[in-house]
């Protein structure tokens, strides 16, 4: 379905009736725990020898960077996934998927799909 549709039977039977589907599977967000850990800046100062040669063993360059503060934030999120079979509308499968410590919402998108596509197929609910 499209994100902007609402989500309801109604909806859900056009859809299936439009498609011919056997089947809808709904996934949900039951849980999402964000964590933060703040990265303070910092000041370090690299070395780097001027040449190679046996008079300038000891002799160096110095230079001075700067890593601004940052701040990192991690989500975990837990979905449940559901299969109907469509032509009763009953369910037949339930699963949790939980994803750790992701810092975008693509990465926890690609993670929990993927999960989940390889469950249902290990399953023999999909091809």
């Amino acid at each position: 379905m499209d994100a902007d549709l609402e989500v309801n039977r109604e909806a859900v039977l056009k859809i299936v009736a439009s498609t011919g589907a056997d089947a809808v599977i709904v996934s949900r967000l039951v849980n999402q725990e964000i964590s933060t850990q703040e990265f303070a800046d910092r000041t370090g100062i690299k070395t780097r020898r001027k040449t190679g040669t046996a008079i300038d063993f000891f002799r160096y360059d110095y230079d001075e960077y700067h890593e601004p503060a940052y701040l990192e934030v991690r989500t975990t999120v837990t979905l449940s996934t559901d299969v109907y079979e469509t032509p009763r509308a009953e369910l037949v499968y339930s699963l949790q998927t939980t994803t750790f410590d992701k810092e975008s919402g693509f990465e926890i998108l690609e993670e929990a799909t993927t999960s989940i596509v390889k469950r249902l197929r290990r399953d023999r609910l999909i091809r």
